[in-house]
């Protein structure tokens, strides 16, 4: 068993960089940025003055991390503009991203925890949950059940990751120009 641990995380990887910002064939796109904005902001804009802002992205995790690519006359809310302007970004981007995703707390490997990843409602329907269970290095390679995708498709994603401490949710935004996108850590406080 010990031979066979340690051969799993380099073929990960193996996978990992062979994969990485590859734009073959994926499960297409299945919003229209247009549509996913408007859906965004009937789903979070509780007070109805045009913006998502304060609490209101507290609700959506993905928004609230993609605040400084979205938020594009930095006011520090979003409105359906800048939400459609961003998502209609990915048009240029590759078409998936393969991502390697860490958890720490208190800087030390999370280790054996479930993780789901999955787009936000208002991205669209029909694409799969990407799914993985940390490693001893407190990492993950979320992969579908669906062998045609072969990475995160573009978008904005709620991460939840779930272990004996209990379920923690997280926001990431998977597009060609988010800094690290290819491997992304997360701090559990």
């Amino acid at each position: 068993m010990k031979l066979m641990r340690s051969y799993i995380l380099p073929i990960s990887l193996i996978g990992f960089f062979a994969f990485q910002g590859c734009s073959g064939p994926v499960v297409p796109q299945t919003y229209e940025p247009k549509k996913s904005a408007e859906l965004a902001m009937s789903k979070y804009d509780t007070d109805q003055d045009g913006k998502i802002a304060g609490a209101e992205l507290n609700a959506s995790p993905a928004l609230k991390t993609a605040l400084g690519k979205i938020d594009s006359d930095r006011d520090g809310s979003l409105t359906a503009e800048e939400i459609e302007n961003r998502l209609t970004e990915y048009k240029s981007m590759s078409k998936y991203v393969v991502s390697e995703l860490q958890f720490l707390r208190k800087k030390r490997p999370v280790v054996g925890a479930d993780v789901v990843v999955e787009l936000e409602s208002f991205m669209g329907e029909g694409l799969p949950l990407f799914t993985g269970t940390t490693n001893p290095g407190g990492s993950v390679v979320p992969a579908s059940d669906d062998p045609d995708v072969l990475g995160l498709p573009l978008g904005l994603y709620r991460i939840k990751l779930s272990g004996p401490s209990g379920t923690k949710t997280f926001g990431a935004e998977f597009a060609d120009d988010v800094a690290d996108v290819s491997r992304m850590k997360f701090e559990i406080e």
